[in-house]
């Protein structure tokens, strides 16, 4: 048994000599020395998973992630000139609430190699563009404090407060620093939130929970937060100039869905008064616009385009489509009307809706594969109808036929509107108190494809 033993332990001491290791070593070496902070592998699905972003920063890079096409950018830390390298569509995994990626799909972006110990679990990578290379190739210190994002989802109303966890580690000695989040999209950086000499002490981490307020719905929702904001400097006390992540903010409201919908617009009348009462109850809606009205009202056009409302093609002067030939149609009324829009408002529209209604299953396969989803409405509030739209319909229309996800139809022009600017407050009152948030079509299409 003492024989057995022995040999063990011989033979163990012989794998540590040629990998460089040995048993207590932490789990990533790199260039054969023991990463500075613990950086813990795990392994799934036969993949050698770490946390993504303490990983970029012990090779020297920090890595920005877009939540939206889930890419991810590895940027030198100390090198501003260099190109950023894209690892485009990283696959992600949360471990304990860590973002996990493939170990050696970040260490070959930054041209590593990566080899995997199975028996002592330890990834050893070389490199000769490690952190402390690249330091000293610029002779600045190696980075002590750096930040861990946390990605979040988040779920209430506009005004609620969310706690946002962050994460600030410190490889070095104790330091203060300074943290600061923004709306990264906003025109004035007004500060979200601020925390002056915050002590880090050193080979350790502070855990903060950043208080946000939840952002109106056209609001920005990419939030920056720096550490130690005011230092400029490579070189400077805490070493890091620009530590900084951005964080894309995904709202997750329950509210039920709809969305209003204006036709046969713009007009020099009914349009303004629509789009003065949207902006006071701070409402988004889709407007589709005919051709030759936009000729005619270029600044009404151009006013709900600005102020954020999605303008659908209503064609160019509201024939009847299921009337007439594709091809004619769609030249001479819907891509004569985008030329129209592109000039006044410098938009291409998405959708389309065909004037009554009237399109064939043939046209609208073709108006597709040209990009153009055709729209019709599920709640028709009949105010282009004169025997029965009066503002006392309109609104009982509307609160009573509507559902989740429903498209409502109303008009903004084409004749007298004036029972449906009427009842347009009151039917956003009701619907508020229904629970629904309003959306533009294509917000509603892409919540159905979800």
């Amino acid at each position: 048994m003492k024989r057995k033993f022995s040999l063990m332990i011989v033979v163990l001491l012989l794998l540590s000599t040629i990998t460089g290791v040995v048993w207590a070593a932490p789990g990533i070496v790199i260039d054969g020395h023991s990463a500075s902070y613990s950086i813990d592998p795990q392994i799934k699905d036969d993949r050698l998973l770490v946390p993504m972003f303490a990983l970029a920063s012990q090779l020297g890079y920090s890595l920005e992630r877009n939540v939206d096409n889930n890419d991810c950018i590895l940027m030198p830390l100390y090198d501003k000139n260099a190109d950023p390298t894209t690892i485009s569509k990283l696959p992600l995994t949360r471990i304990s609430g860590t973002i996990m990626a493939p170990l050696r799909v970040i260490a070959e972006a930054v041209g590593a190699s990566v080899m995997w110990n199975p028996v002592f679990e330890v990834a050893t990578i070389s490199s000769s563009d490690t952190i402390q290379n690249v330091a000293d190739a610029v002779n600045a210190p190696s980075p002590d404090l750096w930040l861990y994002p946390n990605e979040q989802k988040y779920s209430g109303l506009p005004g609620d407060t969310i706690q946002l966890p962050l994460l600030v580690n410190n490889d070095g000695c104790s330091a203060s620093t300074s943290i600061r989040a923004v709306w990264r999209d906003e025109a004035d950086h007004a500060v979200l939130f601020e925390l002056e000499d915050v002590t880090v002490p050193g080979k350790s981490s502070l855990e903060l929970n950043v208080p946000v307020v939840i952002p109106e719905l056209e609001h920005s929702d990419k939030l920056l937060v720096t550490i130690n904001p005011d230092k400029n400097e490579p070189g400077s006390e805490l070493n890091f100039d620009n530590n900084s992540i951005v964080m894309t903010l995904k709202p997750i409201d329950n509210r039920k869905k709809v969305a209003l919908t204006f036709d046969d617009g713009p007009d020099n009348e009914y349009t303004d008064q629509i789009l003065d009462i949207l902006k006071k109850n701070k409402v988004k809606a889709t407007f589709f616009f005919l051709g030759q009205n936009t000729e005619t009202y270029p600044e009404t056009a151009k006013r709900a385009a600005d102020e954020g409302h999605e303008i659908g093609n209503h064609s160019y002067s509201h024939p009847e489509f299921a009337k007439m030939d594709t091809d004619t149609a769609y030249n001479n009324e819907i891509m004569k009307t985008e030329k129209i829009f592109q000039k006044v408002m410098g938009i291409d529209s998405k959708v389309f809706r065909p004037p009554y209604g009237s399109i064939n299953s043939s046209e609208t396969r073709y108006f597709k594969e040209k990009g153009f989803d055709t729209i019709l409405w599920d709640v028709d509030t009949l105010d282009w109808d004169t025997r029965v739209n009066t503002k006392a319909h309109i609104v009982n229309c509307v609160l009573n036929e509507t559902r989740d996800g429903y498209i409502v139809l109303m008009h903004s022009g084409g004749g007298n509107r004036t029972n449906t600017v009427a009842a347009l407050p009151d039917l956003i009152a009701g619907l508020k108190k229904q629970n629904y948030r309003f959306c533009t079509v294509s917000e509603i299409l892409e919540a159905e494809q979800q």
